[in-house]
């Protein structure tokens, strides 16, 4: 009984002095701003749930050029041509679907179509490499520093999942992976690369 006692005891202190911690008032009366504490409770740090809403998000609105995720073989060719190589259709059991790899090595650029019929045929994944000149929405290619990456994509940089020579925006799971060398873009990446 004695135990329980002291334990309701020791919890109700401990409530009382983190309740007096958030009482914070100016020399006025006022209740003064938001302290550094409170505004760390508020803003816990950013969950896997929310990066991956972010990735959803760039994988949706961002672009290389005029190139997208989503959008129709039939104008990768008007705005391309024919590529250069391309694999056998096969079914991924990953994603059920079915999968080509499109490459124009001399655009530096790689795209995994999916799709079971050619007039349904649609971009999944973008792979971009030198020597190509496009960019992201952002302003962001082949050549671009980490300095501006992290400014493009400040709120969507995912530190838990990049790495020295990797920044991921979103998650691995959709997103955008930045590969880095020397503090510079060497390639990067548009999609899921992991399910």
């Amino acid at each position: 009984m004695v135990r329980i006692l002291r334990n309701i005891f020791e919890l109700s202190l401990i409530f009382s002095i983190v309740a007096s911690c958030g009482n914070t008032m100016t020399a006025d009366g006022k209740h003064s701003p938001k302290t550094e504490v409170d505004s760390l409770i508020n803003n816990p740090v950013d969950s896997e749930d929310r990066f991956i809403d972010l990735g959803f998000e760039l994988m949706k609105d961002e672009s290389i050029g005029d190139i997208k995720l989503g959008i129709r073989s039939k104008l990768i060719i008007e705005m391309l041509g024919e590529p250069e190589e391309k694999s056998e259709s096969v079914l991924w059991g990953a994603d059920g679907e079915y999968h080509q790899q499109w490459k124009y090595t001399k655009n530096g650029i790689e795209l995994d179509i999916i799709g079971e019929v050619d007039t349904a045929l649609v971009v999944n994944m973008i792979t971009i490499k030198s020597p190509c000149e496009l960019k992201t929405k952002r302003k962001i290619g082949v050549g671009s520093s980490i300095e501006e990456i992290q400014l493009a994509y400040q709120k969507e940089i995912n530190h838990s999942s990049s790495a020295p020579e990797t920044i991921v925006a979103g998650t691995i799971y959709g997103g955008i992976i930045f590969n880095i060398e020397c503090r510079k873009v060497t390639s990067f990446f548009i999609g899921a690369s992991a399910d």
